[in-house]
């Protein structure tokens, strides 16, 4: 049988990953210290804005936080209201204007500065200028060993690398097990981020032609609960690296049960993996 594995698409590998950090946008630490001697004022309008964050109502969430850092400069708060206006506006893809804030309040961060540098580095990265991204997410972890944001950062700073090119650096980031990532996965096994830091090495070896390698990282995930999505994802790279790995009866009987489940499923993610899983199966044919 004649065939030629076709390299996955741009757009179908920021489908499966370009999720990734918008993942990790809801995951703020938020501290749980009172405002010790505020004012009924303060804390008020500082739970009035953390409440319409916490609705994904960003714009107006902004708008009261600028009114908050505006009547209170003195504020307890004042890092965790800034950490918030970040967010907000990276929410609202203001990607440029969150960095900037971040930027310039860094020296204020206090005990949120592990925060602070995460959030630029998820602003830098949707910029898309992926090697100061890696940077950052590099610095969080050689200056916050014990961050909360350890796991997210390893993947974000792979994710980073595989997204510039550099395979052979996300391999070792994602597969050095004294690294940060398999490191914090021992730590976290049924995190999402594992699953997806798991997915993210799989696809690398694949690009780097290493299919065995890929289908143990899989392998790692055979006993975790997998949301649906990433289920079908695993069992999509499977069948991708067992056809570029020339298995072709064993890509073609993963392929088929991938596609019987899909069957059912209407919702969006399913119908676009679908159609993919067809254009596989087209060319395995």
């Amino acid at each position: 049988m004649s065939w030629r594995l076709k390299e996955p698409s741009k757009t179908s590998t920021r489908r499966w990953f370009g999720g990734l950090s918008w993942v990790f946008a809801f995951g703020l630490l938020l501290p749980a210290c009172g405002f010790g001697a505020a004012s009924p004022a303060e804390i008020k309008a500082y739970d009035v804005a953390l409440r319409s964050f916490q609705t994904d109502a960003f714009d107006l969430a902004e708008r009261e936080l600028a009114e908050f850092l505006k009547n209170h400069p003195t504020s307890e708060k004042l890092p965790e209201a800034i950490l918030l206006q970040a967010q907000c506006r990276y929410q609202q893809k203001r990607y440029q204007p969150a960095l900037s804030l971040l930027r310039e309040n860094l020296g204020g961060a206090a005990g949120l500065a592990d925060q602070y540098r995460y959030w630029i580095g998820e602003s830098l990265f949707q910029l898309g200028n992926y090697s100061d991204a890696a940077a950052a997410f590099s610095e969080l972890l050689g200056d916050f060993p014990n961050s909360p944001r350890r796991l997210d950062a390893s993947v974000s700073e792979a994710l980073a690398w595989f997204r510039q090119g550099d395979l052979r650096r996300a391999l070792d980031l994602l597969g050095r097990p004294d690294g940060a990532f398999q490191e914090s996965a021992q730590s976290n096994p049924d995190s999402e981020l594992t699953a997806r830091g798991y997915l993210l090495l799989a696809e690398v070896c694949l690009g780097l032609k290493e299919f065995q390698a890929g289908e143990e990282a899989l392998g790692r995930l055979t006993e975790r609960r997998l949301r649906p999505e990433l289920l079908w994802q695993q069992q999509y790279l499977r069948a991708r690296l067992q056809l570029a790995g020339q298995q072709l009866d064993a890509s073609l009987q993963t392929l088929t049960a991938l596609l019987l489940q899909l069957g059912s499923v209407t919702n969006p993610p399913a119908r676009r993996l679908q159609s993919d899983v067809i254009t596989l199966l087209g060319e395995l044919f």
